[in-house]
């Protein structure tokens, strides 16, 4: 066992709850832009960089302007922290272990939902959708991260990777990242089962991790 040295976390439905607050605030701005749409139209393009996201359920719509008017829009969805992470991302900075974030969504507005609700503070980095060639589930979504992992010369496997979906699973498993599945979003522990994670990786919020004898307490401790 290796002591844990950085980690790798998605933001959706991981760090907050977007599926939530976002879905709301999506319906409102579109209807702004004369579009009436579900959140059943949202989920069919769930997971896809947040461009393609809003191409897919909207059609022809000026990017740029929905993007500023959306970004107002959000302000008034109040985006709500998942169990756990507050008190997971300081001890984290406490002890000196970078966080890194890396999502699908849009750097402007990941990082206007960081910085509402105090989670900013604790990131040493954050790549959205325009800072990545590829995208989920293409592994090499992961590289410029890793990237800057191996610059501050931590190992591969003194680096862990936190997801809640399928997607985030298999692109570690892909570059053969060490991998922490949270059920905070849709996937259900058997499907993380069933892609052969281990037990003790799939957890149902971050609070499991600040327990005595959880794997991550376990890698901090180890020198």
């Amino acid at each position: 066992m290796k002591p844990l040295k950085a980690t790798i976390f998605d933001f959706d439905d991981t760090l907050v709850a977007t599926s939530v607050s976002r879905t709301e605030a999506l319906i409102s701005s579109a209807a702004r832009f004369g579009f009436a749409i579900a959140s059943t139209d949202i989920e069919k393009h769930r997971g896809k960089p947040f461009n393609l996201l809003i191409s897919g359920i909207m059609p022809g719509i000026d990017y740029d302007a929905f993007l500023a008017d959306y970004s107002q829009i959000m302000r008034r969805f109040s985006p709500m922290v998942l169990p756990g992470v507050s008190a997971l991302l300081s001890e984290l900075k406490t002890l000196g272990i970078p966080v890194f974030i890396i999502s699908s969504g849009s750097r402007e507005l990941v990082l206007q939902d960081l910085e509402a609700t105090g989670l900013w503070h604790f990131v040493s980095r954050l790549w959205g959708c325009e800072d990545c060639l590829y995208h989920k589930p293409d592994p090499r979504t992961l590289d410029p991260v890793l990237s800057a992992v191996s610059e501050l010369g931590i190992l591969i496997d003194q680096t862990v990777y936190l997801g809640d979906s399928t997607a985030d699973c298999l692109i570690a498993s892909l570059r053969q990242l060490p991998f922490c599945a949270v059920l905070t979003g849709c996937n259900r522990r058997e499907v993380f089962r069933v892609m052969g994670l281990p037990e003790p990786l799939i957890v149902g919020s971050f609070e499991d991790l600040l327990q005595e004898g959880s794997w991550l307490q376990k890698r901090l401790q180890f020198k």
